[in-house]
């Protein structure tokens, strides 16, 4: 139906009711907002709606800033209608600096569809992101949840806060503002997703993008002039932004730096449809703290399963940003193994298979090794073939399924053909780890700009881990024989990593030896944390090991949230990271005074291996760890994109670093460090053990997880160390054994009775 009047078009369907001004100089498209539930079950839906066209410059990369103008260029308002009951509304030209936009919407019952196209008006250096639509959320009302087809989720409105609600950005001088800090939530698919949002009026939309689009979701911006300026050029000085929420939709066609002619044209499409609000679920924790558990859970949501990416894998990580054709594997999904270990959706499993078939058939070379993110000559990573290996061993847990194990056989050749006789260790192929220039010291590791090499201690830490676990998936798989060759395998290279980088007068392992046995010791916690907790080190090592990582970070004053990457600086020689950004900043990758990247690097899944390794000892001060770790994240709102920080030599504490780079992954893994104090132990064949190490604050604590497919929840009485009883749906079993997969099914309940009794408990979970 269209109503005319004198200031308004007003065109209303049965979900939508649109109000379309006509007064000179306007050119703001609104609705009036109501719901009601109709006698057959259906949701009417009004949302008030105000769309921007032509919008660009609140991301990082911004080099120009356009705003639309609102004045005498508004347009004519035309209204089409057609028999199909179809109500169109068509926009254009409307100039926003060097651009003419033309729009038109679409009425359909439960659809609204916006048609959004762009003509250069004149040569123009744009942003890499260009916003071509938006519609700004109501100020009092609040997206509840909201997420992609493919399970990539964003953290409700209230998360969006920027301290300081007035800030300042400059858009044409190239330079940074307050805004930057906001995490950038652009989805890293090919741009066919379909986005749900749910609103806490009791309603939802789903909205879906066609063709080179993507979705956003930035700051609304009311915009000031500081000083007069001219519809048709660009704003010569600070604008002032008063952060309400913002959704966007837009094309990310453009490059950086790239000249658009004149005349270019681009186009978008939305169509929003109404729909039933939706509840997703990700994990379910309880514990007597219940802000623990809602911060974990929250945690849980957007850091680990906000990761699921488009078709083959995972986004949010640096080394593979999630696009469809993305090439990077290194660490990052050992990482997201990791951190969907104890996940509830069950989109989780597929998503991980999806992961190792494409990293099977796309990035496996002909001689077995994983793509290893090469870095333009400087070196190449090393270790994916291991952190693939724990990745399939992550994934045969939660779902019991061998089928992969073809994939293992093929990643584990490559390895042991690597691996020299005396000792038996992974020999980096590109690096011989002799600092200086002309020594052949490249980037081996996760590590990236570090000339480590020879034997790396990095590489083989995961290597023991990988071959054991292929070999116990191996023998449940009746596969002897195979099974026999790596588990022999994975002995004599535990032996050798004890052999080679032990330093018992430190306490601790070393970082590498170099081809002509020089010995380098960084005391990277990630190489002592990983053997600590995946049986490497015996007991003894294992609390020397703890003590020395607390003891060192103590001398040094650190007083951040999680573990420092490294807790002794590295010198300059061995830093490797190219002319790049001497070249971008102006200055070498230095950020202060104790050294280079990885120097004053806090990565907090180096602390999910702490919290792990301390549980044996002292679950309690494990548990302090990781409240730090969620006190962090409330403070800094991360929001999903959380990364690393550094920290500051001088006073102890955390500087802003590296925040915004996309490892969600690398602050969810904390969760699975948190989830080891309950102690599950998975058996690719017996099933599960349990072997606790809980402290008394998660004495009552209730959780569930997806097992071989079924829904199960594990509920935990006392603390302690020593289970006095379990009971599965009620059935009685032995505590210091198995639970088979066979007694469990969908819904499954396991009871288990926790003694303060101290045992000699195994640290693997």
């Amino acid at each position: 139906m269209i109503v005319l009047d004198s200031e308004s078009v007003v065109l209303s369907s049965r979900a939508f009711r649109i109000r379309l001004s006509t007064r000179p100089g306007t050119c703001r498209l609104l609705e009036e907002f109501c719901t009601s539930l109709n006698r057959d079950g259906r949701y009417d839906v009004r949302i008030p709606l105000v769309p921007w066209t032509g919008f660009a410059g609140v991301t990082s990369h911004t080099r120009e800033f356009f705003i639309t103008t609102e004045g005498p260029q508004s347009p004519t308002v035309e209204v089409l209608h057609d028999e199909d009951e179809i109500s169109r509304v068509r926009y254009g030209p409307l100039f926003a600096a060097s651009w003419e936009i033309y729009w038109t919407i679409g009425l359909v019952n439960d659809d609204l569809q916006w048609n959004v196209s762009v003509q250069v008006g004149r040569k123009t250096l744009p942003d890499d992101e260009i916003n071509l639509l938006a519609f700004d959320v109501p100020e009092d009302e609040e997206i509840t949840d909201a997420w992609f087809d493919t399970g990539y989720i964003l953290p409700p409105k209230e998360w969006f806060a920027i301290r300081e609600p007035e800030v300042t950005y400059r858009g044409n001088d190239d330079s940074r503002g307050t805004l930057d800090r906001r995490v950038r939530l652009t989805f890293a698919g090919d741009g066919h997703e379909i986005m749900y949002l749910n609103f806490a009026g009791g309603y939802g939309l789903q909205v879906a993008c066609s063709g080179d689009n993507l979705f956003r979701i930035v700051p609304k911006a009311t915009c000031r002039p500081a000083g007069r300026h001219g519809p048709r050029r660009l704003p010569p000085a600070r604008f002032a932004f008063k952060s309400h929420e913002r959704f966007c939709i837009g094309t990310s066609r453009w490059s950086e730096a790239e000249v658009i002619e004149p005349q270019t044209q681009f186009q978008c499409s939305t169509v929003i449809q109404v729909r039933r609000p939706e509840k997703i679920e990700t994990m379910h924790l309880e514990t007597p703290d219940r802000t623990v558990a809602e911060r974990t859970m929250r945690f849980h949501r957007t850091h680990a399963h906000g990761s699921i990416a488009h078709r083959a894998g995972f986004a949010g990580g640096w080394h593979n940003v999630g696009l469809p054709k993305a090439h990077s594997v290194s660490f990052e999904y050992y990482m997201h193994g990791k951190a969907h270990f104890f996940g509830l959706h069950p989109a989780i499993d597929e998503v991980m298979a999806r992961a190792l078939d494409a990293v099977y058939e796309r990035e496996t070379q002909s001689d077995g090794l994983i793509w290893a993110h090469g870095f333009n000559g400087r070196g190449a990573f090393y270790e994916n073939n291991a952190s693939m290996l724990i990745f399939l061993a992550d994934y045969a847990r939660r779902t019991g399924d061998l089928s992969r194990l073809r994939y293992g056989e093929r990643w584990a050749e490559y390895i042991l053909t690597h691996c020299t006789e005396k000792p038996f260790l992974y020999l980096a192929p590109t690096s011989t780890g002799i600092p200086s220039p002309g020594n052949g010291a490249r980037v081996c590791n996760w590590w990236d700009v570090v000339s480590c090499g020879g034997y790396d201690a990095f590489i083989n830490v995961l290597t023991y881990p990988a071959l054991r676990d292929l070999a116990e998936m191996e023998r449940a798989a009746g596969r002897a024989e195979l099974a026999d060759r790596y588990a022999a395998a994975a002995r004599r290279l535990r032996q050798s990593f004890n052999d080679w980088f032990w330093d018992e007068q430190a306490g601790r392992y070393i970082s590498w030896v170099d081809t002509q046995g020089g010995r380098h010791d960084y005391f990277f916690t990630s190489v002592n944390l990983i053997a600590a907790v995946e049986g490497i080190a015996d007991e003894p090592r294992r609390r020397r090991i703890l003590d020395t990582i607390d003891r060192r970070v103590v001398e040094l004053g650190y007083k951040g949230f999680s573990l420092p990457c490294n807790l002794i600086s590295i010198p300059p020689e061995h830093y490797n990271a190219g002319d790049w950004w001497l070249e971008t900043y102006g200055y070498p990758h230095f950020y202060d005074t104790f050294g280079t990247y990885e120097n004053g690097g806090i990565f907090p899944w180096v602390s999910a291996y702490y919290i792990a390794a301390m549980a044996e000892f002292d679950p309690d001060k494990a548990y302090d760890r990781y409240m730090a770790i969620l006190d962090q994240y409330e403070r800094d709102n991360l929001q999903g994109a959380g990364n690393g920080y550094f920290w500051d030599t001088e006073t102890g504490l955390p500087t802003e670093g590296s925040k915004q780079e996309p490892y969600l992954a690398n602050v969810a893994m904390t969760i699975w460090g948190f989830m080891s104090l309950f102690g599950l132990t998975f058996d690719f064949a017996k099933g599960i053990a349990i072997r606790p190490h809980l402290p008394k604050r998660l004495d009552g604590a209730r959780y569930s997880m997806r097992y071989r497919g079924a829904r199960l929840t594990f509920s935990f009485k006392g603390f302690g160390n020593k289970v006095t009883g379990i009971r599965v749906d009620g059935r009685a079993l032995s505590p210091d054994g198995f639970i088979s997969a066979d007694l469990l099914r969908e819904g499954s309940t396991v009871e288990v009775e926790v003694s303060e009794e101290r045992t000699r408990a195994s640290t693997r979970v």
